[in-house]
């Protein structure tokens, strides 16, 4: 399973230099260490999930790799467009009934 993550953030092209990022439905936290590792320390991440249970299970496996927590809706996302420099969706984006209203928001 570690490999399989390792690739999809790969294909992300993040660097130490990538300074935003938005890891949307991030569940438990599975690719929180891995993201964290990959932008380094001064790299901002911020986690939106429509779920507080999974936010909080974020929050008690990874609360010391400081990354934001936001609960919301990924449909409508609470940002302003072009916050960020990357983005993640992982097994979520099937649940969507707007793909491309997803994408013209990020």
């Amino acid at each position: 399973m570690t490999n399989g993550r390792k690739e999809i953030i790969s294909k992300l092209d993040l660097k130490p230099s990538t300074k935003k990022i938005l890891e949307v439905s991030p569940g438990p936290g599975v690719f929180q260490k891995l993201l964290r590792t990959t932008v380094g320390g001064e790299g901002r991440i911020v986690s939106l999930d429509l779920s507080m249970a999974m936010l909080r299970q974020c929050q008690a496996k990874n609360g010391n790799l400081n990354i934001y927590l936001v609960q919301g809706n990924a449909q409508y996302l609470p940002f302003a467009n072009e916050s960020f420099e990357g983005l993640t969706i992982t097994l979520i984006f099937s649940r969507f009934a707007w793909h491309s209203l997803v994408f013209s928001s990020s």
